[in-house]
């Protein structure tokens, strides 16, 4: 089975090549590149399971699901840039696998000769400052140095993974279920921030703890997940809002979600 569409063993790459044609390389590295080459896949991985797990965390340009026989599955996937494909290759465990797949660095090589070129220069006040994820503030100069109570020059996504990286926020490590709610008979129009505010008075819910079930035509399924870090807030979570009768008549149903089989 092939991702995006494309036929396993004659499918291009993003970059023109055949795949195990002598122009590709087949992984390895660990200088940072867009591609990722992922290993040790679930036998059920499928398309679904790519978007899911791997386009929470940037935006996929290509990707490729390969399944040889007798073998675990494994992918290939193209980000947008550099800094998220290293995010997910540096923290693996964010992927909601049971166990976490290998990850490495899928890299093209050169087809002709590449030149070379010095970066331009770095200048104080900012007008030729490469960007980065602690840019100068309104004050310019450094990141250090912008101005105090005003808006930065950076990015808030860079910021979010930069806190990620640094384990800064508390996120959840448990390999269980046990904080995981399963909410049914939500309206149509809820999205993931929408469950966010509704649950999260219980508890604290990490990052990417919120998911609304979206159907072919864009609207809310009717169900949602919700990881709380603490499985006491999930119960509480539970006694509280399972069998709420929503204003149009539903009634939400709020239990633990079924544990995975191990």
């Amino acid at each position: 089975q092939a991702g995006s569409g494309q036929k396993q063993g004659g499918a291009k790459m993003p970059w023109g090549r055949d795949a195990g044609a002598a122009g590709v390389a087949t992984g390895g590295g660990d200088e940072p590149c867009d591609t990722l080459y992922a290993a040790g896949l679930p036998d059920d991985f499928d398309e679904a399971s790519l978007k899911e797990n791997f386009g929470a965390y940037g935006t996929i340009v290509w990707s490729k699901i390969m399944k040889p026989g007798g073998k675990k599955a494994t992918c290939l996937v193209q980000y947008s840039n550099a800094e998220d494909a290293q995010f997910v290759k540096e923290n693996p465990e964010v992927l909601s696998f049971m166990e976490p797949p290998t990850i490495s660095y899928h890299r093209k090589r050169p087809t002709g000769p590449v030149q070379a070129q010095a970066p331009g220069p770095i200048k104080a006040d900012g007008g030729n400052q490469r960007p980065g994820p602690y840019g100068g503030g309104k004050g310019g100069g450094d990141g250090f140095k912008g101005g105090m109570g005003g808006a930065g020059a950076g990015d808030v996504g860079m910021l979010k993974k930069g806190l990620g990286r640094g384990r800064v926020l508390p996120v959840s490590t448990w390999k269980s279920d046990e904080g995981a709610v399963f909410v049914s008979g939500l309206p149509g129009n809820t999205e993931d921030v929408d469950l966010y505010e509704i649950f999260a008075p219980f508890g604290a819910i990490p990052p990417k703890g919120v998911k609304a079930m979206k159907g072919a035509d864009g609207a809310c399924s009717g169900v949602g997940f919700v990881d709380f870090i603490d499985p006491e807030h999930a119960q509480m979570a539970i006694a509280t809002l399972n069998g709420f009768i929503t204003p149009d008549g539903t009634q939400m149903r709020v239990n633990l979600k079924k544990q995975r089989k191990g």
